[in-house]
């Protein structure tokens, strides 16, 4: 089980299939507020748990993303910190086929201009390649993350602040070297477009969207899309 509260620092917790507590960990840094929101089985044999950081200096806060990776006994095997400044936030994070993981951050979320990356991370938590995730798109953020054998998907739209919301952007990107293969963008006209999932079968890529727009003054229209 994963915790912890925003004072008091993140919390790793173990059951026995029984539902008795094997062991029960804290990890945390003197003055910093954590909790783990994700826990990930990697396909070494190991753990990785992530979530929110963050700490107050003069006033002002700075946010980043703590992940850590351990054994099943609690054993710490590596820690990692990544995004600086303001408004670090994790949407997805997959596990990659090395034992490493694919890490997505949105960076300043609520507080545009925001700006999105993808991080490639090893089986010893070492930083391969980083990458912005979005290209075309100004204050975008990625909604989805989909992992196709060696290649990737990152899938998303315009922020909300935006005064036209209707572009969509789709990348696959080479999963070992990081490089683009692909970009396209779509768009509504005069439609507010919002993906919500992305789905892989086979050779086929769907998108899930939410659509709205305003035909009158507050009269507003909503549809479902794939």
């Amino acid at each position: 089980m994963i915790g912890g509260q925003y004072a008091g620092g993140p919390m790793l917790v173990k059951l026995s299939p029984s539902g008795n507590v094997q062991w029960a960990k804290t990890y945390a840094d003197f003055r910093h507020y954590a909790h783990f929101h994700t826990l990930i089985n990697t396909t070494d044999g190991h753990v990785i748990a992530m979530g929110p950081d963050s700490y107050v200096i003069n006033h002002g806060v700075s946010d980043s993303i703590l992940m850590l990776k351990i054994t099943y006994a609690g054993e710490i095997l590596w820690i990692k910190k990544f995004g600086t400044g303001g408004g670090s936030r994790t949407g997805k994070i997959k596990v990659s086929p090395d034992g490493g993981c694919i890490l997505m951050i949105n960076n300043n979320v609520g507080f545009p201009p925001l700006y999105n990356y993808i991080v490639k991370v090893d089986a010893s938590g070492n930083i391969e390649w980083q990458k912005e995730s979005l290209r075309f798109i100004n204050d975008a953020i990625t909604r989805d993350v989909i992992m196709d054998g060696s290649f990737m998907y990152t899938i998303g739209d315009f922020y909300v602040t935006n005064t036209i919301i209707n572009n969509i952007e789709v990348n696959k990107i080479n999963l070992v070297t990081g490089e683009t293969v692909y970009s396209r963008r779509m768009m509504a006209p005069g439609k507010h477009t919002t993906v919500q999932r992305a789905f892989l079968t086979q050779d086929t890529l769907y998108l899930a969207a939410a659509i709205s727009y305003e035909p009158s003054l507050f009269n507003y229209v909503h549809h479902f899309g794939i």
